[in-house]
C-alpha cells in the first residue's frame, strides 16, 4: 500500500513540527510487515533554531507473530536532493544530528565563554574530544540506530537484545528510504 499526502493543511502557527508532504509504504508478506517513509516538517528543528526543516526518514520491520519490530530513523534536511542509503540513514541518522547540533551548542557556548582562539586550540586535542564524547554520549543511548520494540515497547537502541531480531534486521537491508526533495516536492493530482 502506498499513501501520498501534499501541501496537509498547517491550521496552528505555533506548531513548528506541522507536516506538510508525506509519502509512506507498507506491505505485509505472511507475518511481516514492512514500512518506508518520509514526512516533511518545513519549520521544525532539534536544538538550533536556525536550522529549520527536517524531513523524519524511516525504514522498519516487523513480525507480527513475536510482536517484534526494528526501526532506523533519520532526520536529513527537508530539502536534500539524496538517495543514498546509507547517507540518508548514516549521516542523518537521529544520533549523528542529535549529536552534530549538541556539540555545536557546546563549542559555541565554550567560544562565548573562552573566545575563539582557546576553542581553536584545544578543539583538536584528543581529551578535548573524548571530554566532549563522555559529556553528550550518555544522553544518546536510546537515540542510536536501529531501534529494537517488542510487545508495543521499546527495548533497545543500537544493539539488538537478542537474537531473535536477525530476521528483522536482515529485513531492513533491503529498505530504501525516499529522497526528501522528492517528498518535499510532491504533488497529489486526481483526474
Amino acid at each position: 500500500m502506498m499513501v501520498y499526502i501534499d501541501s496537509f493543511p498547517h491550521t496552528d502557527a505555533d506548531d513548528i513540527y506541522h507536516m506538510t508532504n508525506f509519502k509512506l509504504f507498507a506491505g505485509k508478506k505472511d507475518d511481516y510487515i514492512d514500512v518506508v517513509g518520509t514526512s516533511i516538517h518545513p519549520d521544525a528543528y532539534l536544538f538550533i533554531v536556525d536550522q529549520t526543516g527536517l524531513a523524519w526518514t524511516f525504514i522498519g520491520s516487523s513480525d507480527k507473530a513475536e510482536d517484534m519490530g526494528v526501526a532506523q530513523v533519520s532526520l536529513p534536511p527537508h530539502t536534500l536532493d539524496e538517495s543514498n542509503r546509507a547517507t540518508l540513514l548514516e549521516t542523518y541518522s537521529m544520533y549523528n544530528v542529535m549529536y552534530d547540533q549538541a556539540e555545536e551548542i557546546i563549542m559555541n557556548k565554550l567560544v562565548e565563554e573562552h573566545g575563539q582562539a582557546w576553542v581553536d586550540m584545544v578543539s583538536d586535542k584528543d581529551w578535548f574530544q573524548d571530554t566532549l564524547q563522555n559529556y553528550i554520549e550518555p544522553y544518546m543511548s536510546e537515540v542510536k540506530s536501529p531501534g529494537y520494540f517488542h510487545n508495543g515497547e521499546f527495548k533497545a537502541a543500537g544493539t539488538a537484545p537478542s537474537d531473535d531480531y536477525g530476521p528483522l534486521v536482515g529485513r531492513l537491508d533491503v529498505l530504501d528510504p525516499y529522497n526528501p526533495k522528492s517528498v518535499h516536492s510532491l504533488a497529489v493530482n486526481f483526474k
